[in-house]
């Protein structure tokens, strides 16, 4: 039996979510496409393991996808290269809720079935590649092998995979709160594409660009490197709030128009700087400098939690528990 694990994955924003024109004499500067930041928290995180069986079958939570992930990495390998095996899903974060699930599901998958092909060196941008993932952010794949604060530089036109150009662990003591409904989901498939589509028109685009690099290169990265949570905080608030506003008109503002945009309002109310809605949404996340902070905001938000989940937790190079892709027999 092999055991898979990965963590959970907040995006924090796209920073050049649509192309950028070139003049065809090639006078332009080329610019990357995409690009952004994000981190990798320990909770909630995909767990699975894999044993030798008779057929190719899955069960829990996501099953269906996770037999097409195995699929792919199998159809990668030279025939005969990986029996058939049972893959149960111990757990798995909210999908399409902005925690990345469905990356760290395939990566989990790929690198399970990896190790029992006889290839435990493969790492993420290997096994990303293999199964399909990456399209536009890369966060996801090099955070689930290094944990930590991650900025995707952007695809470029050669580019299969956006490379990781920035990583910085979070303090150990600083906590993240995430908050999610236990029945919505964010924008994804064929509405996603339809987001993206519309986005050549928004004349603030290349502003809110610019405006998300500034704050990336010197707020961002120096508060985390100083360990300067005010700073960093609320930089990442504003960032958050930037990457929103490209798609106000696909949102009906920054922030999802419903949960997202009431839970941020409430946590603000609370007193908390670093908010924001990873990705899509509906998921919300709140920083918080330590653990007693965060557990106070926890409960005022249990006493009337009926209708949505809560999860605190910390970031994924910190934990004691394993490594973040890690796999053991």
């Amino acid at each position: 039996m092999i055991r898979s694990w990965a963590p959970s994955r907040l995006h924090f924003g796209l920073i050049q979510p649509a192309p950028v024109g070139h003049a065809d004499d090639g006078s332009t500067i080329p610019r990357r496409q995409f690009g952004g930041c994000g981190v990798m928290l320990q909770e909630p995180c995909v767990r699975l393991r894999i044993e030798p069986s008779r057929n190719w079958s899955a069960e829990g939570p996501g099953a269906s996808r996770t037999l097409q992930f195995a699929e792919r990495l199998v159809a990668s390998l030279p025939a005969g290269s990986v029996a058939p095996h049972h893959i149960v899903v111990e757990e798995l974060p909210p999908q399409h809720c902005g925690f990345g699930s469905g990356t760290q599901l395939a990566l989990a998958v790929a690198r399970a079935l990896a190790a029992a092909a006889g290839r435990p060196d493969w790492d993420s941008v290997e096994l990303a590649r293999r199964v399909g993932r990456g399209l536009r952010s890369a966060i996801g794949i090099h955070g689930n092998q290094h944990g930590g604060f991650i900025v995707d530089g952007g695809r470029g036109k050669n580019s299969t995979i956006a490379p990781m150009i920035a990583r910085l662990p979070v303090p150990a003591e600083w906590r993240w709160l995430l908050i999610w409904p236990k029945k919505a989901s964010g924008i994804h498939g064929a509405e996603e594409m339809a987001a993206f589509e519309m986005l050549p028109g928004n004349p603030r685009l290349q502003e809110l660009s610019a405006a998300m690099c500034g704050l990336l290169l010197l707020c961002l990265l120096p508060a985390l490197a100083e360990h300067d949570f005010e700073g960093f905080s609320k930089g990442l608030a504003e960032y958050n709030r930037l990457a929103g506003e490209v798609f106000a008109s696909v949102q009906n503002g920054a922030y999802e128009r419903g949960f997202s945009a009431n839970m941020i309002a409430q946590l603000r109310r609370f007193g908390v700087s670093g908010v924001g809605q990873s990705s899509w949404g509906p998921g919300v996340f709140g920083l918080f400098p330590e653990e007693d902070a965060a557990a106070a905001v926890a409960q005022r938000l249990n006493e009337s939690a009926a209708d949505y989940r809560i999860v605190r937790t910390w970031d994924a190079c910190t934990s004691e528990l394993a490594e973040p892709g890690q796999h053991f027999e």
